[in-house]
């Protein structure tokens, strides 16, 4: 039986449900010369094969949104190890009704009587997972003037997880036929201005942030030399066992190490296929 979709867990942003941890204000540090090179495809696909694999060593318990960054991944870097990933992350789907199936599979539906019919409290932002939900299903149900109006204003959090899940929900919903561009320019910009000119993180989600903003921005066409520059960032603060996290924090949050590893990676692959380069064999 489907969970009631509006009350689902962020597909792809903080680690944690309703509420969003913001992350710790950037410190800005003298630029490591390896956030100063320009990435090569080479080093993104290397550092792509080594988040994969230490997300298939990972054995604690993973959420759903591990099962939709494994699935983009197996598309847009499909190596052998990305795709037994994926099809490892898919066996152990117990929601098969989740609406967010909808990224990986065009055939999924929701459930009859079960449509898109939030209403946004102007105290509150909502659960991201509302306008993403809308966006994937917009084809059937439609995308109505008061999700635009949300996105394009009350949703915006200065370039922070409500603001990057509006974006790639605009986006999804284009790329579906539904809206024209809107506000997109705006939230790229907003995202753009968030990221910090030198970044020295305090914490994995200041990671997690940080890479999120390149994916969504990425995903909305947006991959210019500031992104690069992003990339180079992400490239130099990989872990020597091919994972994403601030080491010697204490007491991080769980699961926040992988979600910041498979969003880092999935950036990755998203800036990598913007650059025409030839998906991995």
């Amino acid at each position: 039986m489907m969970h009631v979709w509006f009350g689902l867990l962020a597909s792809c942003g903080a680690p944690e449900a309703e509420g969003v941890a913001p992350a710790s204000p950037p410190v800005d540090l003298p630029q490591p010369a390896s956030q100063r090179t320009a990435p090569t495809e080479e080093a993104v696909r290397r550092a792509m094969d080594k988040a994969i694999a230490w997300m298939q060593a990972y054995d604690q318990p993973v959420r759903f949104d591990a099962i939709l960054a494994a699935s983009q991944l197996g598309t847009l870097h499909p190596t052998a190890d990305a795709k037994r990933l994926f099809e490892h992350r898919l066996a152990g789907l117990s929601d098969t009704d989740h609406p967010h199936i909808r990224l990986w599979d065009p055939t999924h539906r929701l459930p009859d009587g079960v449509v898109p019919d939030w209403t946004a409290d102007a105290r509150a932002r909502v659960n991201v997972n509302r306008v993403l939900t809308e966006a994937l299903h917009c084809s059937e149900h439609g995308w109505r003037a008061q999700t635009t109006e949300y996105v394009c204003g009350a949703m915006r959090d200065n370039g922070g997880y409500h603001t990057t899940h509006g974006l790639w929900a605009l986006t999804l919903a284009q790329e579906r036929d539904c809206i024209e561009s809107l506000c997109t320019a705006a939230l790229v910009d907003e995202i753009a201005a968030a990221q910090p000119a030198v970044f020295q993180p305090n914490a994995t989600l200041d990671i997690d942030l940080y890479a999120e903003r390149l994916l969504t921005s990425c995903l909305a066409n947006s991959c210019g030399a500031e992104a690069d520059r992003w990339v180079a960032t992400l490239l130099a603060l990989q872990q020597d066992d091919g994972g994403w996290r601030v080491p010697k924090e204490p007491e991080p949050l769980p699961y926040a190490d992988y979600h910041t590893t498979m969003i880092a990676a999935w950036a990755l692959a998203v800036w990598s296929q913007r650059q025409g380069a030839a998906p991995s064999p």
